[in-house]
């Protein structure tokens, strides 16, 4: 895996971490 697609991994998989946090509890609620 190259370094820049590593990063830009990283990068979706805290955006869908976040937005994990904001979609739970609404779906909770």
């Amino acid at each position: 895996m190259f370094p820049a697609v590593g990063a830009t991994f990283f990068g979706q998989e805290s955006f869908h971490v976040l937005l994990l946090w904001l979609v739970i509890p609404l779906s909770l609620v």
